[in-house]
């Protein structure tokens, strides 16, 4: 049991510096995007989750109608 405790250690250890890689990654491709000021100035959103905002209801200014169409979208 203590040999599969640390080499379960060992991988998760990994897998933490691993996102913290793509975290660092996905922030400074975010910021290169034109909506990235736009989006994170939504209340309660950092950089990932205004990443994965902006990929969830795309780029396009157009897409909705009205604020409605998007909640519809979104379920809320």
């Amino acid at each position: 049991m203590g040999a599969a405790v640390a080499s379960l250690a060992s991988v998760t250890s990994e897998m933490t510096s691993q996102i913290a890689g793509l975290e660092q990654q996905l922030a400074a491709d975010f910021e290169q995007h034109p909506d990235a000021e736009i989006v994170r100035s939504l209340p309660g959103l950092g950089t990932v989750l205004s990443a994965r905002v902006l990929g969830e209801f795309g780029d396009v200014p157009d897409r909705y109608l009205d604020a409605k169409s998007r909640r519809n979208y979104a379920g809320t």
